[in-house]
């Protein structure tokens, strides 16, 4: 009986260390594919790392380039106010110079009216000594 009890044991200590066995080489399988997996995010994630420096440098040059569109946008805006100014200036001086010509316009049609009188004057004078 004890033969039996050992040969049992021993049995299932075969069994046991097979199984063992098996384990551990599913162990060594899932061990490879998680290290295959690991070798993928690896690559994945330094690739992911490229990108970003990439996009970094992309975003440092569209930021040097707005800043000097910025620049540019005031020295336009800058002269945009110098040269609303200038035409308000000669808008004033426009007006002024209407005003003045509208003026001498005015003078001028008075002027012409009193020619027209001494004219008249001038013509019936001359029909009085010619009477």
């Amino acid at each position: 009986m004890q033969t039996h009890k050992l040969q049992t044991s021993l049995d299932l200590s075969v069994k046991s260390n097979e199984q063992l066995k098996i384990d551990l080489k599913s162990k060594e399988t899932d061990l490879s594919n998680r290290l295959v997996e690991f070798e993928q995010i690896r690559v994945h994630y330094e690739t992911a790392i490229t990108d970003l420096n990439l996009v970094k440098s992309d975003n440092t040059n569209t930021k040097a380039e707005l800043s000097e569109i910025r620049i540019e946008l005031e020295k336009v805006k800058i002269r945009y106010e110098l040269t609303i100014d200038e035409l308000k200036a000669v808008k004033t001086d426009y007006k002024k110079e209407n005003k003045i010509a509208s003026d001498a316009e005015k003078q001028v049609a008075k002027l012409e009216g009193k020619l027209e009188v001494y004219k008249s004057f001038e013509k019936v004078e001359k029909e009085i000594k010619d009477l």
